[in-house]
Formats: C-alpha cells, structure tokens, sequence
C-alpha cells in the first residue's frame, strides 16, 4: 500500500527533458537581459548525472581546490610576518600612496573599538547548532544528542569550555580529547563540490559563544547579519545610480590566515580563538596541519569573516577620505565603487582573493547575498538543482518560475504562461492554490485555498526520544539561561521513510502572489 501511494507521486525523468525543450525556446525568442541570463544560469546547479561530473570527480576537485588555498595561505602568512613600511609602499589609488601597515593598523583599531581589548566572560553563552559535529551526525535529535552524548574536544578548548559551563546545569563528563576537526565536501555546483569541516562538539559550544558575541557587536556599528535584504537593498541602489560596488571573494572562509588574524584582532580575543579551532584538519584520515584560521563548519567563521572583511574595507575608507554606505554579510561587500583600488590592493595584500566574475564595480548590473539587479530591475535567476523526479520537485519548480517571470508588480509575463500551465497538469488540484511561492509543499496558482499539502512521511523513534530525553531537557535549561525565545527544541527523534503523502491543510493566511494575465480574465 505504502509502495502505491508513493507511485502517485513520482514523475518521468522525460517530463524535465520536454520543459528544458520547451523553456529553453522560450527564453531564445525572449530578447531581454533578465531571459539571457536566466538561461546562462538555471541549470549551472544541476546534479544531473547526465551533464555533472562523477562525486568522486567533484570530490577531488573540491579538496584540490581547498589545499590551494592553503598554499596561498602559507604564502600569505609569510607575507605578513615579514612585510614593513619600506617594502610594501603601494598606491591605494591613482593619487594617493599609503602604507599597509597604515591600512593594518586602522583596521585593528576598529576591530578593538567593535570587541573591547578584553574579553567579557558574563556576556558570553554558548550553544550547539544542528550541524554535524566529529561524533554526531547531523539529523533531527542532533542537538539533544551534542548536549547528552558529545564528548570530543581539542586540548586548548577545554579551559574555555569549563568556564562557559560552570553552572549546575551541566553534569561533570569526560572528554575524548581529538587533533581537529574533519574535512566533508556537500555539492555546490554540476562541477565541483564545496569543502566543510565537522568541529568536536565542545569546541563548537565555545566557538558559538564567540560568534553570537560577535554577531551582536557588529550589529551595534550598523552590520547586521541577521539580515540579508540590507545587502541587497543597497545592490539595488547601486544598480540604479552606480555609486556602490558589489564585490565577491573566492573562498573567503578559507583564505583567513592565522596570522593575518594575529595581526587584526586584540591579544585576548586571539588567544581565546586560536584555542578553540582546529590547527588540524584531517582529510580521509590523514592529518593537514593549518594555515588557515578556521573553515566553514566553524561556528565563528562567519561572523569573523564579516569582522574582517569590514574593517579592512572600512579602513580603505578611512585613509582615503571615501564617503559612502559600507556594508559586509559576510563574502558578500557592497562599499563606493571609489574604493575599488584600494579594496582590491588591500585584499590580494591580505590574501583574498576578488571574484571578478561576480564582482561589479561598473554597468548597471549588481548581486549581493542572492539578489541581481539590472539598472534596478529583479533579475534574479533560479536554480534547478536536480531533475525533478516527483510531485513536489515540480511545485518547487512551477513557483520558482512564476516569481521569477513576474515583470511588474503582480503580474506576470503572459508569454511564460502556457509552460507553467501544461506542467501544472502533473500537480494533483488538492494541492493547488494560494500559497507561498517559496514552498514545495503546493503550488501556488488563483483560486481556492489549498485544501491539502504534500509532505514526506514522518517516522517516530519513541525508544530514540526517551534516550534522548536528558540531551533536550539540557537543550531547554540551556536556552532557558540564556534568555532567549526558543519556538522549537528538538526533543523528539524522527526520520523520512521516503514516501510523499497528502496532508490535510487549514492555512487560510491570505497571499500576496504574481498572477499571469491569462488566470486574472479566467
């Protein structure tokens, strides 16, 4: 019975084939930038097994690509250890000439006036994330699990991790002291795949208390990581008037030299960092020490990279007198295009370096944390990642097409209408109707609300929950401590067995959607 009403739901492989066929004609006889390069774009993520390349391919490519940054690393920190005023004169731009320790040294001060020279223990709270650590793989139930059944830590991070958790709370443990951490790559492209690292789980706790306090000290200068759409406001400015620049790194996180790291960051601040990462990253077992400061999987990465990556712009800024909106989410900066020389000098100095493809300094093109602009028009693309192969891949799909065919508010472009349709005809009509576009769950179209949703069946682990339980209860004292509003604790374990079912819904939330102009005389 389950196998039948999987069935239902699946879909030929050969259905992508006919809509690819038939889109790709349609975007050919549309002759706007937004269609052109939507047609450069949608399928550049495709994990098709047809046209991406072998895991093992895009595997291999990713940790090449990663031990190349390395050596840059390696090269870099040489760089910085030994430069001084007298070697390293370069022109910040065409007319005036600065110094890099200059540049260093106002950076610095920026970040010290961001963090405090000293470190402020009582405003300090750590926390686990749900991402998979060195002995917890990442799932439902991770949390709970970290808190009840974690126990590798590196040796410097111990101290730190006593000291955060010194409340009754915390019943004494042992530890399994570890090396470091360990390299897993995740898709990212049709050609190559994208390197992260697992923490020890009590590293983690720590390395999150230091970027929560981060996060929340950036957000005071006016950097606000919480929030995307800043970014891509001020890209959308900047499309419109030319002023700001959007820059892109590549590999940011992994360009983050210990001792450039060394240099910006008040001693206090350094040595508590440097003693909760991993020096040591071991890939398929064997061990590579780092040049690195920290990776992606790093619980205070992002919001170091974002520290960095401001203060240094924001010191370009500085001593070449540049007025303008500054703006840092992480790899994504958006700062006066007057600065790209300075950006560009400081940051090859520094060992960044500038993804000049998705970096945009002239024109009236600009991207930033997801969103593209073209002289102030949406033209963000989206992504086809995999070939649909059943219901809720389309529903995905047919939404995504419908946003982004909009062309003015509400209204989509009539000549993208008779596609969406035909392929709508492979969505069951329970599941129709007004919805969030965002969803896979139904498929957004006029006419009554939804009356159901197509959801992934849930198994419960009754006996996983009740070994669990202690994990959790620890989870919510924890949140408790730290005077924050949790919506949702993981108290309970659940897996997918990987059918599609139909869900009875009873959302009747009013929506705001793009309608073709075909559905709006029906």
């Amino acid at each position: 019975m389950k196998h039948r009403k999987r069935e239902r739901f699946d879909t030929p492989l050969s259905h992508y084939s006919a809509f690819r066929e038939l889109f790709t004609e349609l975007l050919d006889s549309d002759d706007s930038f937004k269609a052109s390069y939507l047609k450069s774009e949608y399928e550049s993520k495709l994990l098709d097994p047809l046209v991406a390349d072998s895991p093992e391919n895009r595997r291999s490519k990713a940790i090449t690509k990663w031990l190349q940054s390395e050596e840059l690393n390696r090269q870099t920190s040489v760089r910085l250890l030994h430069h001084n005023e007298e070697d390293f004169l370069f022109l910040i731009d065409d007319l005036y000439p600065a110094f890099i320790t200059d540049v260093l040294s106002v950076a610095r001060r920026f970040i010290s006036e961001t963090l405090g020279e000293t470190i402020p223990w009582d405003e300090l709270s750590g926390s686990f994330s749900g991402g998979a650590s060195t002995s917890i793989r990442r799932g439902t139930g991770t949390i709970a699990r970290k808190y009840q059944e974690g126990t590798d830590i590196t040796e410097g991070a111990i101290w730190h991790f006593l000291r955060l958790t010194k409340s009754d709370v915390w019943a004494p443990r042992d530890f399994n002291l570890v090396q470091g951490n360990v390299m897993f790559t995740v898709p990212k492209t049709s050609q190559i795949d994208r390197c992260a690292a697992k923490e020890p789980d009590y590293n983690m706790f720590v390395q999150k208390a230091i970027g929560d306090y981060f996060r929340n000290r950036l957000k005071r200068k006016g950097i606000n990581l919480n929030d995307q759409t800043v970014n891509q406001r001020l890209a959308r400015h900047g499309s419109l008037t030319g002023e700001l620049a959007t820059i892109d790194l590549s590999s940011a996180s992994d360009s983050i030299s210990t001792q450039l790291v060394l240099l910006l960051l008040p001693e206090e601040w350094f040595n508590l960092l440097d003693d909760v990462r991993s020096k040591v990253t071991f890939i398929d077992g064997l061990p590579h020490d780092n040049f690195m400061f920290s990776s992606m999987g790093n619980a205070f990465t992002f919001e170091l990279e974002s520290l960095i990556f401001w203060a240094l712009t924001r010191a370009c800024a500085f001593i070449t007198h540049t007025r303008g909106k500054i703006s840092v989410y992480g790899d994504d900066i958006i700062c006066p295009v007057g600065l790209k020389s300075a950006v560009l000098s400081t940051f090859e100095f520094c060992g960044f370096r500038i993804n000049l493809k998705k970096s945009f300094f002239e024109g009236p093109f600009r991207e930033s944390c997801g969103k593209h602009w073209d002289k102030g028009v949406d033209v963000t693309p989206f992504y086809v990642k995999k070939v649909p192969i059943d219901v809720t891949d389309w529903c995905l799909l047919l939404n995504s097409l419908r946003k982004w065919s909009q062309c003015m508010p509400g209204i989509c472009d009539p000549r993208y209408f008779d596609i969406w349709s035909l392929f709508s005809e492979l969505v069951p009509e329970p599941v129709k109707g007004p919805s969030d576009l965002a969803l896979r769950s139904n498929l957004c179209s006029p006419g009554r609300f939804p009356i159901a949703r197509l959801v992934r069946k849930i198994v419960r682990d009754v006996a996983a929950e009740s070994r669990y339980a202690y994990g959790a209860y620890l989870h919510w004292l924890n949140a408790s401590e730290k005077r924050l509003e949790i919506t949702e604790l993981e108290t309970s374990v659940m897996s997918y067995d990987g059918s599609l079912v139909i869900r009875r819904s009873s959302d009747r939330t009013p929506r705001d959607f793009p309608a073709f102009p075909q559905e709006c005389r029906a």
